[in-house]
């Protein structure tokens, strides 16, 4: 599969991880197939409508797409969504949150309008394994927040009304997995 990488598997001069990482991996192809296989699992079984953050032109059935600069559906910035409380069954995001200005305060706005019993499905780069260029300072580009897993664990226990279900980091050195249920405090 080609995706449109160079010779280091990065899509755009900010993706910054030097040669010397992941020579035992195609990254790229894992990460995709890891993420669109647990998004498609999200999509059917909240079922309904949901938004896809940071999505660009993909698309998974019945998601809108939400992005700062990207075609899609709706042009609008992923920590202040235009959307009412409680008004979609899912959000997914992949390698978006960590561009946003304020982790905490993205993940409750993401939070806030999804329906009781719905998901929250984020795929993250792990910043131990995988770095941006730190010179990259465009708004939108610019990973600010890049974060571990254990990092990312504090901002996620602080989530009202949240039912942490997997945390996965799938030991491949590159990203993890996070599914938040509404509904529950996160134990």
């Amino acid at each position: 599969m080609d995706c449109g990488l160079d010779k280091h598997g990065a899509n755009h001069p900010g993706w910054w991880d030097g040669p010397d990482r992941y020579h035992n991996i195609n990254r790229c192809e894992v990460s995709i197939i890891q993420r669109d296989a647990f998004f498609k699992v999200i999509e059917s079984i909240a079922g309904g409508t949901g938004i896809d953050i940071g999505a660009g032109t993909l698309r998974f059935g019945n998601t809108l797409c939400i992005d700062l600069k990207n075609p899609c559906d709706i042009l609008a910035r992923g920590e202040s969504l235009p959307f009412r409380d409680k008004s979609v069954n899912y959000v997914l995001s992949c390698h978006s949150l960590e561009h946003m200005p304020d982790t905490e305060r993205t993940l409750k706005e993401w939070m806030r309008v999804i329906k009781a019993g719905g998901f929250l499905a984020v795929v993250m780069p792990d910043k131990d394994c995988f770095k941006h260029d730190p010179a990259v300072t465009k708004d939108g580009e610019a990973a600010r927040h890049e974060l571990t897993p254990l990092e990312i664990l504090p901002i996620l226990q602080k989530l009202q009304d949240a039912e942490l279900c997997m945390f996965n980091t799938r030991n491949n050195n590159f990203d993890f997995d996070i599914l938040i249920r509404k509904g529950t405090l996160i134990k």
